[in-house]
């Protein structure tokens, strides 16, 4: 069990780079989503669990490390949690790594993870924009045998452990993890900080760790990536919008009539 009132505390961030909603969905030939780098953003709620991460760094002065899997621009996202007060950046980064589903994706980070160690807390968002299966967190604890909590709003240092407060669907629970364990933060009531210009270009300046399939402890490719993801994606494509939207205005009840008059006439 790690000591997490020793003055060598950290904690893990899992954040990820994920294509702005606005942006076309992607390209068929690949079967898969459209990454440039030019319209790409943190996945919102990775932004919610980068936030409860410095938060616990404000408190308990914890290192703070966030770690992402993805192509090299995906080191953006890495600058940006520096930026904000994470201390270090980690990228895991390969070729081989492409086309992960969520079971490849989590057992990449998990080797990012051991090698990088040890850490006192990971922290996990709820589940990404593009994905959008909410499984990695569960998955990566699988992968590195860890207890984890889920829906977990807030989290307090309590040595030897972590309290965290979990909002579910019918109740809320108070448990306490042992060092080291994990996290999956769904909600946080203050928002994403903001980053000075100084910290900004601070952050431009300090290198990012890319870790390759070669410096894992696990270099075996047929583990990771394509070769590794039983998921496989049959086509990507753009829905059809199938309704013209009319925008009406006037008195709420007159409004009300005439809509349930034209679906009545349906």
């Amino acid at each position: 069990m790690l000591d997490i009132a020793g003055s060598n505390r950290r904690i893990a961030v899992c954040i990820k780079q994920v294509p702005a909603t606005q942006i076309s969905i992607g390209r068929q030939e690949t079967r898969q989503l459209d990454r440039q780098a030019g319209s790409a953003i943190l996945n919102p709620h990775d932004a919610i669990a980068l936030e409860t991460a410095l938060q616990l760094k404000d408190s308990l002065g914890c290192r703070v490390v966030a770690i992402s899997m993805g192509p090299p621009y995906a080191s953006t996202i890495l600058r940006q949690a520096i930026a904000l007060g994470a201390d270090e950046g980690i990228l895991l980064s390969d070729p081989v790594f492409a086309a992960a589903d969520v079971l490849a994706t989590s057992y990449t980070l998990a080797q990012g993870i051991t090698s990088t160690g040890p850490y006192d807390l990971i922290i996990c968002g709820r589940q990404s924009t593009d994905g959008d299966t909410g499984q990695l967190g569960p998955a990566l604890a699988a992968q590195l045998d860890l207890p984890y909590a889920c829906c977990v709003e807030e989290i307090v240092a309590e040595p030897p452990c972590w309290k965290v407060s979990q909002a579910m669907t019918h109740q809320s629970l108070v448990q306490r993890l042992p060092s080291p364990s994990l996290a999956v933060v769904h909600k946080n009531e203050q928002g994403l900080r903001p980053a000075s210009l100084a910290q900004r270009l601070r952050a431009q300046r300090q290198p990012i760790s890319v870790l390759t399939l070669a410096a894992l402890p696990d270099s075996v490719a047929e583990h990771y990536g394509y070769y590794a993801s039983p998921t496989q994606v049959e086509r990507v494509y753009q829905p059809r919008q199938r309704r013209n939207p009319t925008l009406q205005k006037g008195e709420a009840t007159k409004l009300a009539r005439s809509i349930v008059s034209q679906w009545e006439g349906k």
